[in-house]
């Protein structure tokens, strides 16, 4: 291979592992884990959506009983804006859509309530 064919390979497989923001749509459910990114084409404008922190999540712990269901609260980066859900609602209104949060899970019950494992699924319709 030429020195030209490398750079050509390896930008090929640079662009391959950067490409950190997905394309979503409309009007489907789709899953982010922390400071992952979405891009959701709207027809005229784009939405960039970001997990950007697990705020808080006093939810009881699986297999465990508590007085209080307590609740979780995340940050989406939004464009240039930054919310929060699941404080005093899980739906955010943006412009003609809405964003809302369906879900804050872990993988198992010894990673609940660590940032790093915290997956969401959202909806934006």
């Amino acid at each position: 291979m030429n020195p030209f064919s490398y750079r050509i390979f390896f930008l090929g497989l640079v662009s391959i592992f950067c490409s950190c923001t997905k394309q979503k749509t409309l009007h489907q459910d789709f899953t982010l884990k922390i400071n992952k990114r979405v891009r959701i084409s709207t027809g005229s404008s784009l939405l960039n959506i970001k997990f950007s922190d697990l705020v808080q999540d006093s939810r009881c712990p699986p297999e465990t009983y508590c007085a209080w269901e307590g609740k979780a609260i995340i940050a989406l980066e939004i464009n240039d804006s930054t919310v929060t859900l699941g404080d005093t609602s899980m739906v955010y209104d943006y412009g003609t859509h809405q964003i809302q949060l369906k879900s804050v899970e872990y993988p198992s019950k010894r990673t609940f309530g660590k940032e790093r494992h915290c997956t969401i699924t959202l909806r934006v319709d």
